[in-house]
């Protein structure tokens, strides 16, 4: 309870009740979120949650966590969106701290890492085509720098096609793919049209990044 207090403190909107209720989760604005994420770790607690979000917003995006692989896919049979497992997730990047400290190449360290979730995130790559690749991209933040840049309305990049933008030659960056609408296009393509909110992965290094962000903040005329 200190913790919603400090939220109220820091004038953060804060509901604080049972979130497998129907009033706390209308309360809200589970009707109007793009996202739905669970913190709990009991099952019970968790399907009731994603039964009640289903009812409430059918086609809500809801991200929960398990203990277990089991439970994970359970979850995903439920059509959740994605299940994380934290302890595993914190054993393997315990690992790769271990690794990369014995000197072991970035990657070697990348492609073992990126096996063991695969093995067991598994179920998840067979129900999402685009998932893997997004996967793959944050994976590769350890291995490469790696950074995502949201596309204002007024960008002169909104409307204009990649070949004709010369971005890598003006800036120096790459760009390796792009969020559209909660969907993920990987190495787009010459004709590639850019679109306002899209969320561009681009790789580069510090000055070409800042290149590249101020090229995206200008204003179109």
């Amino acid at each position: 309870y200190r913790r919603v207090e400090l939220a109220k403190e820091a004038k953060y909107p804060v509901i604080f009740g049972d979130a497998s209720q129907d009033v706390v989760l209308r309360a809200a604005g589970a009707e109007q979120a793009r996202l739905v994420l669970s913190t709990m770790l009991t099952i019970v607690t968790t399907q009731s949650i994603i039964k009640q979000v289903r009812l409430i917003n059918p086609s809500l995006h809801i991200v929960v966590m398990a203990e277990s692989p089991e439970l994970m896919k359970k979850f995903y049979e439920q059509g959740v969106y994605e299940v994380v497992q934290p302890d595993f997730e914190a054993g393997l990047e315990i690992t790769r701290q271990a690794l990369q400290h014995l000197n072991i190449p970035a990657a070697e360290i990348h492609r073992f890492t990126d096996s063991v979730r695969k093995e067991l995130y598994a179920p998840l790559y067979e129900n999402s085509t685009g998932y893997e690749s997004l996967k793959n991209l944050q994976n590769a933040t350890h291995l490469l720098d790696l950074h995502w840049v949201n596309l204002p309305d007024n960008s002169p990049l909104v409307g204009a096609i990649l070949k004709n933008l010369a971005v890598r030659s003006k800036t120096g960056v790459s760009v390796v793919g792009v969020m559209r609408n909660g969907n993920l296009i990987p190495n787009p393509d010459a004709d590639f049209c850019f679109a306002a909110k899209d969320i561009l992965a681009v790789m580069g290094d510090t000055q070409q990044l800042a290149a590249f962000e101020e090229l995206v903040a200008m204003e179109s005329k």
